[in-house]
């Protein structure tokens, strides 16, 4: 099944394009439990390849992706989970 494509680069006054490129990337990998590659990303985001490698290797560096060695493609890391876990306790459910 294809990923839905994210709403690449709209212009919202005040923001910065970099994150917002970071953003597009963990959003699409979000849709893709399977992980996607450089190329894919790329292709989906209609960003070049050099720009997805910098993004990936920086939210890897930072453990908030991972790399499968053998397929070469990125997943969500658990480091999101760690993320919310301190205000689970604050949200209510009702």
């Amino acid at each position: 099944p294809l990923v839905p494509e994210v709403a690449f680069m709209t212009v919202i006054p005040g923001t910065m394009p970099a994150l917002e490129r970071g953003l597009d990337v963990l959003e699409t990998l979000q849709a893709a439990p399977a992980g996607l590659g450089i190329s894919e990303l790329a292709g989906r985001l209609g960003v070049n390849k050099n720009a997805i490698f910098r993004i990936t290797h920086t939210l890897t560096a930072r453990g908030y992706l991972e790399r499968d060695d053998v397929s070469k493609r990125f997943r969500l890391s658990a480091k999101f989970l760690q993320l919310g876990r301190p205000h689970v306790g604050e949200v209510s459910l009702t």
